[in-house]
Parts: structure tokens; C-alpha cells; sequence
């Protein structure tokens, strides 16, 4: 009651800087003790909340792909021999796309497009690939994120009060943005842990320069003005 009185009290001499400093308390809250409370939760959970996520994230994501069998297995047996993760057993499948990309699902699933593949030249390029997406996995980067993502989602639904449909978009894609640059710094830790997991497994670690500058030549046509969208750093 006592702080209640004193809280109340200071409202009233000074309700300007009173509000500022709600607003300031608001704004580190949602900057800093937010994401950081909500990452630590994240690597609380036991490894099998990744495992069933991922597999039904899984299980939905592939039902408008086309996976090569045949070439999922070469994959597979290539991906194996680098023994990528101590935490999860790695699932590796090949999707008939020209899409110049991959992705790592919780938990160890892998999904690699033939259009990367298809336009490498070293084998040291698809091991610092599976070695980056390796690392997402290993790292449980897609359940930090997701839990970062779900707390400031429910942070902003809170103040806002979620009754108009379009301050709750502005809000849901201000906190995409935000995520934005925590997105970049997981995909720099993958480059970073990804080489050391080459290096482990004798692979040149040079395979992930030679990845990079692949993955620069096809995002060359991007605007200028887009740029700041990418969640790799460019």
C-alpha cells in the first residue's frame, strides 16, 4: 500500500515525467528485458518441445513440395559422413525447386532446393550449407526465435489491447522488424559455428566464402531500397 500511496503521489506532482518514465520503462522492457527473459526461457525446454514442433512444422511445410527420393538419400549419406550435431539426429531432403535457398525445422530437418545445389561447383559448398543449417539446429535458433517472436507479440497484443485489427498488423509487423536484426546475428553465429563444424569434420572451411559469394550473386537483383529486409547479412 505504502508504494501504491508514494507511486500515486508522484503521478500527481509530476504527471509528464511521470508518464515519460512509464513509457521509458515500456520501451527497455520491450528492447531488452523482453527478449533476453524470453531466449532464456527458450533454452529451457527440453530438446524433444523441438523435436515434435519441428516435425509438424515439418509434416505441414512439405505438403506442397516435391522431394527427390533418390536424390534426399545421396544427401542424406553426404550429410551424415560430416556428423554435423551432438543434440539431434539430422534429417536431410532434396525439394525439386529453382528456388536458390534452404531451411532447418526444430528439432533436425533439413530441406535443401535443387536450385542451390544444382549451381554449386565444390562440395565444399553444400557442406557449408548443411553445416550453416546444422548450426540453426543445433543452436535451437527457430525456438529462441519463435519464443522472442510469441513474447513480444503477446507484449504488444497486451498494450494495445488488440481491439483494432489494424494497430494490432502495425504492431505484429513493427516486432517483425525488430526481430529483424537478432535474425541477422543468428544467421552470422550459423556462418560462424558452420565453418567450425567443417573444420572439425576436414572439411575447407573456405566452402562457406564460396556459399556466400553464390548466394551474393543471386540475390543481385534485389533493390537497394529492399536491402534492409534481408535476414542474412548481406
Amino acid at each position: 500500500r505504502g508504494v501504491y500511496d508514494r507511486t500515486l503521489s508522484l503521478a500527481r506532482k509530476g504527471p509528464l515525467f511521470f508518464f515519460l518514465g512509464l513509457v521509458a520503462l515500456v520501451v527497455v522492457g520491450y528492447l531488452w528485458v523482453l527478449p533476453f527473459t524470453a531466449e532464456r526461457l527458450a533454452l529451457l525446454l527440453p530438446l524433444e518441445v523441438d523435436r515434435q514442433i519441428g516435425q509438424a512444422s515439418y509434416n505441414s511445410v512439405m505438403l506442397g513440395m516435391d522431394e527427390d527420393s533418390t536424390r534426399s538419400v545421396v544427401l542424406q549419406r553426404f550429410g551424415d559422413k560430416l556428423a554435423l550435431s551432438e543434440k539431434f539426429d539430422l534429417r536431410y531432403h532434396l525439394v525439386e525447386s529453382e528456388q536458390v535457398n534452404a531451411f532447418a525445422m526444430p528439432g533436425g530437418d533439413i530441406v535443401v532446393f535443387s536450385g542451390i545445389v544444382d549451381g554449386m561447383d565444390h562440395p565444399e559448398q553444400l557442406a557449408a550449407l548443411l553445416a550453416h543449417e546444422a548450426t540453426h539446429v543445433d543452436e535451437r535458433h527457430s525456438m529462441r526465435m519463435m519464443v522472442r517472436q510469441m513474447a513480444g507479440y503477446l507484449f504488444l497484443s497486451l498494450l494495445v489491447g488488440d481491439v483494432n485489427a489494424v494497430i494490432g498488423l502495425l504492431a505484429e509487423n513493427a516486432d517483425n522488424l525488430r526481430n529483424l536484426s537478432y535474425s541477422r546475428n543468428l544467421e552470422t553465429d550459423a556462418d560462424r559455428h558452420g565453418m567450425e563444424r567443417m573444420q572439425a569434420a576436414g572439411v575447407d572451411p573456405k566452402g562457406m566464402v564460396q556459399l556466400l559469394q553464390l548466394l551474393e550473386a543471386e540475390a543481385a537483383d534485389m533493390p537497394d531500397e529492399l536491402s534492409f529486409l534481408s535476414s542474412h547479412p548481406l
